[in-house]
């Protein structure tokens, strides 16, 4: 396909769907599509579907790091979204994104046939939808996964799921469904999906997300009595929405609050000259224990040990002054030296 091809392609889409093909222009940073179309060159590779390979607009080979025909290529609308967590990814949105073609991992094996499990008999359309959006055959089984166009893919908690994550108000004999949206993207070692509903899980209700950076709100609810249902939530008004970020600013960790309690429990520092300004105050009445100030065994000791500091006084006035006339015997001694010599 020639560059004069894609451009018209592109023109053709303009037409089509002129809000879509705006929007993800804007996301890459690109005003409008004239301004794609004025540059010399298209810069978007082509994703082959068959052998899912990006192929060079020009020469129809395949990309290597990028390049091919002397330039590169810019990220293209496959370039993964930007996102901090899997619960808001555009992924997890309910409703599916129209005609997109999707991958049939049962295509090479012909029709579902045999490798449908049993509870999925009577629901091969659903199940092939399930299985095109990225879920595993165990993880169909694991989770009783479920597919719709109205409510996308929804998983219902196991006993493990369930033991670990449910919380207070959901009592035992209720069910608890969690809705993943349109697609999944499973890990190479998440085999069952439960690596991928757990960290959903965790950022969703234990350890949720900035609200106020985060593009999805996300509620559980009693759908019904006894059925629960974990979701996003585009609807909230702005009031709930300030509610849930005041909610926010208060889940801090443990260690961020003991920080916060001893800076406001720290006293004010006192300047040297209010330091020496401030007279002493000495306590009145002061009470050790338990012990009965009244008590004649209790004054007989106050009264010895005030006896003791005060012969201790004593001694060290003695020993002071004896050092004293000692200094003035010397000094006089010193004299009397001196002037006999100038004799």
């Amino acid at each position: 396909m020639s560059t004069e091809q894609l451009k018209q392609i592109l023109r053709d889409l303009q037409e089509i769907a002129p809000n879509k093909v705006q929007r993800v222009l804007a996301a890459r940073g690109i005003s409008g599509l004239d301004a794609l179309l004025e540059g010399d060159e298209i810069t978007f590779a082509l994703f082959d579907e068959k052998d899912e390979i990006f192929r060079c607009p020009d020469c129809g080979w395949e990309l290597e790091e990028g390049g091919c025909c002397g330039r590169e290529y810019e990220p293209g609308p496959w370039q993964e979204y930007p996102y901090e967590g899997i619960h808001e990814h555009p992924d997890r949105l309910l409703s599916s994104r129209e005609s997109t073609p999707l991958p049939n991992p049962d295509f090479e094996t012909g029709h579902l046939g045999p490798t449908v499990p049993a509870m999925y008999q009577e629901r091969r359309e659903e199940y092939d939808e399930l299985r095109k959006r990225g879920a595993t055959r165990l993880m169909c089984e694991t989770f009783n996964l479920e597919f719709s166009e109205e409510t996308g893919i929804v998983a219902w908690a196991d006993g493990d799921l369930y033991t670990e994550f449910a919380g207070p108000s959901m009592q035992k004999g209720d069910f608890w469904k969690i809705m993943l949206g349109r697609c999944v993207e499973l890990d190479d070692d998440d085999l069952d999906g439960s690596q991928f509903i757990e960290t959903l899980v965790e950022e969703t209700l234990v350890q949720p997300a900035a609200i106020e950076t985060c593009s999805l709100y996300w509620e559980t609810v009693e759908e019904s009595p006894g059925i629960w249902v974990t979701r996003p939530n585009e609807s909230l008004t702005e009031a709930q929405q300030q509610e849930a970020v005041v909610v926010a600013e208060y889940s801090t960790s443990d260690d961020d609050e003991e920080l916060e309690i001893s800076e406001v429990d720290l006293p004010l520092p006192i300047e040297e000259e209010q330091l020496e300004e401030a007279p002493i105050k000495m306590e009145e009445d002061v009470t050790l224990g338990s012990v009965d100030s009244n008590d004649p065994e209790v004054e007989s000791d106050c009264y010895s040990s005030m006896s003791d500091t005060e012969e201790e006084d004593d001694d060290d006035s003695d020993f002071d002054a004896i050092s004293s006339e000692e200094d003035d015997e010397d000094l006089e001694r010193e004299g009397s030296y001196i002037a006999q010599e100038l004799q």
